[in-house]
């Protein structure tokens, strides 16, 4: 006896997900945005073993790291005289902003192709599926614009997608930029508010722990190597 016809289509393997073609042109264009993304990591990894100097330093640590902790820290000496409030809040915003133009524009370029190599085709998701996390993500931007944007820190998707997609939607650069800056704002007045607040005995915890440097390094490494984990998790998923 025969499977009904609609079992038999029930049963057929989801179509594969179309590969991404690349121009010349847009090679060379990819091979270079690869080349920024690795000088970022390199960056960010580096770093680590000045941390316990760093933690000190906190304007540098922005500039060089700019991550939450940094953020935080900064504002806890801000409370203290160390640095004016505003360069703290002016560095963070600088910092971390200073190349979402350029994710704005990858996304201008190549629509969500970009995103998709990132996520190896969103985890082999079939566009359009119920997987398709890319997919998600430009409909989260086309439903809430620049709200997007303006709240994209405090959100669970990565801000990569999010700033890809806003590109591939056709906003403008004009638009895109003053959303963003405004989000990377209150994400820096946030935590850095959160210093302030606390002010010197987190100053005074940073000094400690300045001098276990070694041992911060070494649970910091732990610690990035784990979120990445989540992350990549997050992402299959």
């Amino acid at each position: 006896m025969s499977a009904p016809a609609g079992d038999l289509e029930a049963a057929e393997p989801p179509a594969p997900v179309p590969p991404i073609v690349w121009t010349p042109t847009e090679k060379r264009y990819a091979a270079a945005a690869g080349v920024g993304v690795l000088l970022q990591s390199v960056r960010y990894y580096a770093t680590l073993p000045l941390l316990g100097y760093l933690l000190t330093r906190p304007l540098r640590y922005i500039l060089i790291h700019p991550s939450t902790v940094a953020l935080v820290i900064a504002g806890a000496y801000a409370r203290t005289g160390r640095d004016p409030a505003w360069v703290v809040v002016v560095a963070g915003v600088v910092s971390l902003a200073i190349v979402d133009p350029l994710r704005w524009l990858a996304g201008a370029r190549y629509g969500d192709r970009v995103a998709r190599l990132v996520t190896g085709g969103a985890g082999g998701a079939r566009p359009g599926s119920k997987g398709d996390v890319i997919g998600r993500v430009e409909r989260f931007v086309a439903r809430w614009g620049t709200w997007a944007l303006v709240l994209a820190w405090f959100t669970p998707i990565p801000l990569l997608f999010i700033q890809l997609a806003a590109g591939a939607s056709g906003m403008s650069l004009r638009r895109f930029l003053i959303a963003d800056v405004l989000g990377t704002l209150l994400w820096v007045l946030t935590l850095g508010g959160l210093g302030y607040a606390i002010g010197q005995p987190a100053v005074d915890t940073v000094k400690s722990i300045a001098h276990y440097s070694l041992y911060v390094t070494i649970a910091a490494v732990v610690l990035a190597v784990g979120l990445g984990g989540l992350r990549g998790a997050r992402i299959a998923r």
